[in-house]
């Protein structure tokens, strides 16, 4: 415990020699609100980049549509009779630590906003 507060001194002693807030919870939440979103938008418009670089291949035909992207998309099939075994524990690990990530920052941000807001 005392090396925490320790740590907590030394970063409230760095963030008063900041002229940006002089608030250094105010700053974390800050940051962890961004790091929070900043993930999301940036797989949304990477999946948009390639829907539309998709229908830019078939024209804006949506017939065909199905067609080309189950072939560009099956061109990362690389282990063989074990892709779909692989595909579903790489999606299980990422879940998790997604997951946790998000766990762990959700909890940041309250701690941040009750430790702000805890003399009102």
């Amino acid at each position: 415990m005392r090396s925490l507060k320790l740590g907590q001194g030394g970063l409230v002693y760095l963030g008063s020699q900041n002229g940006f807030h002089n608030n250094l919870i105010l700053d974390c939440l800050l940051i962890t609100i961004v790091m929070i979103f900043l993930p999301f938008f940036y797989t949304l418009f990477h999946i948009i980049a390639i829907d539309s670089y998709i229908l830019e291949t078939v024209k804006g035909d949506l017939s065909k549509l199905n067609i080309v992207a189950t072939i560009v998309l099956n061109a990362n099939y690389i282990f063989g009779i074990h892709e779909p075994v692989v595909a579903f524990w790489y999606g299980i690990v990422t879940l998790c630590t997604t997951v946790s990530n998000k766990i762990v920052r959700y909890e940041i941000t309250i701690g941040a906003i009750t430790e702000a807001y805890a003399g009102l």
